[in-house]
């Protein structure tokens, strides 16, 4: 039986959490993607499989309501995230209140899957992107058990994650909060475990934290690996050819070169990423240097939740092409390199040689340097 052409099939899990007999197993590709196996001779032909693919029943898009450029108001949770601290006000809300929420984070076999969480506090576990597919390992079936029990659940994932949520719920919860995030597309968690692998590192999750944004600045792309805040390992410009792949687009997942949720409609009641652009064509007056969030309120569902948190964030209104000038896969999904076909079969050092994306010339980073510098002396009133 074949669900989702292999080329569109975003691994999402949906086909193998709905199968009613449990004949489909995701496996990994040789690449290290997700994909769906179906024992054939388990099968029963129900085709609820079908019914739950997101690619061939596609979700309604919505167009968002209202814009905001947000962060949290609470310095530790911002400078502490990727962007401007968001998920983690919106997720706290929702477990003080009795909710669950979901989020990725490396198990103790490095290996990349949402989980559900309970308990206040545990936005933290969760903080920080991670650009590598994360496996949802059964997750669609205990957030149905949880919304039939009665409790608000907030799914935070990619717009195909959510799109493959919904499909599989098959019906509308209304205690069911989805957030998308804006997705660049998905590097397998194959290809970062062989980047580790180069640089001989091997941390444990249990006791390290893995960050693939520099937190002491918005904006900076390093991988660092730190233990009790003390950093362990941090990459530089020299050493960033996973990053560099990864802005690039040349080891994403097939179907993300096509993906039809890279586009301004979106997929959850909220959408979140950075405000890349910020202040660009429209004047912004706030100081975002230490992360901002561009939030997309598709939904009253969205916008209430917003509302009611609205006390511990900085929010201001922006303009949706704004948004939209600056992220680029809110336009379309990212170019596929004619490196893509080879790209998995090589090394490290033949990669690193290749990519230069996002590898600033001095000349360049001392400009972008002395124009922060002059910019926050301005935005603070200090006489230059």
């Amino acid at each position: 039986m074949k669900i989702a052409d292999r080329n569109h099939c975003t691994g999402c899990g949906a086909c193998a959490d709905a199968c009613p007999v449990s004949c489909i197993a995701m496996k990994t590709s040789e690449e290290g993607f997700l994909f769906p196996v179906v024992d054939e001779s388990r099968c029963i032909g129900c085709d609820v499989c079908k019914k739950a693919c997101h690619v061939l029943n596609p979700p309604e898009k919505l167009l968002p309501e209202t814009v905001f450029a947000a962060w949290a108001r609470d310095d530790s949770i911002r400078t502490s995230s990727s962007s401007g601290g968001v998920y983690s006000v919106l997720g706290e809300y929702v477990l003080e209140n009795g909710g669950i929420i979901t989020g990725c984070r490396f198990d103790r076999d490095m290996v990349l899957k949402h989980e559900l969480c309970d308990q206040p506090g545990g936005t933290v576990r969760f903080r920080g992107s991670k650009y590598v597919q994360c496996f949802t390992d059964g997750v669609y079936r205990k957030i149905k058990q949880e919304l039939i029990n009665g409790k608000t659940v907030l799914f935070t994932g990619t717009p195909c994650q959510v799109a493959g949520l919904l499909s599989f719920l098959g019906r509308t919860y209304e205690k069911l909060i989805t957030c998308d995030l804006v997705c660049h597309g998905v590097p397998s968690q194959k290809i970062f475990r062989s980047y580790l692998e180069r640089h001989h590192l091997s941390p444990n999750p249990d006791h390290s934290v893995i960050a693939f944004r520099d937190l002491k600045g918005w904006g900076n792309f390093y991988i660092s690996v730190s233990e009790q805040d003390n950093f362990r390992w941090r990459s530089d410009d020299t050493t960033n050819e996973f990053i560099r792949a990864f802005l690039s687009g040349y080891d994403y997942n097939e179907a993300c070169y096509e993906c039809p949720y890279a586009r301004v409609e979106r997929t959850g009641d909220l959408t979140l990423a950075d405000f890349w652009g910020l202040g660009k064509s429209i004047p912004f007056d706030g100081d975002s240097s230490k992360g901002c969030s561009l939030i997309l309120v598709n939904t009253e569902k969205g916008s209430k939740l917003l509302q009611a948190v609205h006390d511990k964030l900085f929010l201001e209104k922006r303009t949706l092409e704004e948004a939209r000038q600056g992220n680029g896969q809110l336009r379309n999904p990212v170019l596929r390199q004619p490196m893509r076909d080879v790209f998995y079969q090589m090394d490290w050092d033949s990669i690193a040689c290749k990519i230069n994306y996002g590898k600033p010339s001095p000349l360049r980073s001392l400009l972008r340097s002395c124009k922060k510098t002059v910019m926050g002396r301005l935005r603070h009133g200090n006489r230059i």
